[in-house]
């Protein structure tokens, strides 16, 4: 899989190395439609232990399916900047935790999501009141992207019919809702095949 997704910043600038004026002002307006924040992928607040990342690709596969976003993970829901220490803090190569995180999240994002979003997705790090921070844009899909249901033992797949093994997300608001069969049917009508 190519990693240029995770290197390109806007007009081929990196991030990194971009004002971080706008992107303040971004955070400073709150989560949205196309925005959603997160303090960590690795991390688990609530548990204070090392988490899968599961959570973080909901809010990637609805902006997949709606009008795109950008997540940014080292942000509090307040707007508050904790940075990815944290994160950072659980990659096993010290040297350079920045290319473990990557690798990782494109690791969950092909584990969980169809192939062809790579195509879609946009991220970088971003360096913000002396924290650093990673932003991951979405695109609009041209089709719709299933997540992967979770299961932690293999035999709960077997237990889930062949409908119910993938989860369909979409943003609402500054939220992300996961629709039924029917509301599947609906909106991919209505998103995808309007047009044909």
């Amino acid at each position: 899989m190519c990693l240029d997704w995770l290197h390109r910043g806007t007009q081929g600038v990196p991030l990194m190395e971009q004002e971080t004026e706008p992107l303040l002002e971004l955070i400073a307006r709150g989560e949205s439609g196309t925005l959603e924040f997160k303090p960590a992928i690795f991390w688990d607040f609530t548990n204070e232990r090392e988490g899968d990342g599961y959570l973080c690709l909901v809010p990637i596969c609805a902006f997949l399916n709606s009008h795109g976003g950008m997540l940014c993970i080292g942000v509090n829901d307040d707007k508050s900047i904790c940075g990815l220490d944290h994160d950072f803090a659980l990659m096993k190569e010290k040297s350079d935790p920045r290319d473990e995180f990557q690798l990782r999240l494109r690791s969950l994002i092909d584990r969980y999501l169809p192939p062809f979003v790579f195509s879609c997705l946009d991220g970088s790090f971003h360096s913000i009141q002396a924290k650093t921070i990673f932003i991951l844009e979405a695109q609009p899909s041209s089709q719709q992207v299933f997540l992967r249901r979770q299961v932690k033992d293999p035999d709960d797949y077997i237990r889930f019919p062949v409908y119910a093994r993938k989860r369909f997300f979409i943003r609402c608001f500054s939220s992300n809702k996961e629709l039924d069969m029917e509301g599947v049917l609906g909106y991919v009508k209505g998103r995808w095949l309007a047009a044909c």
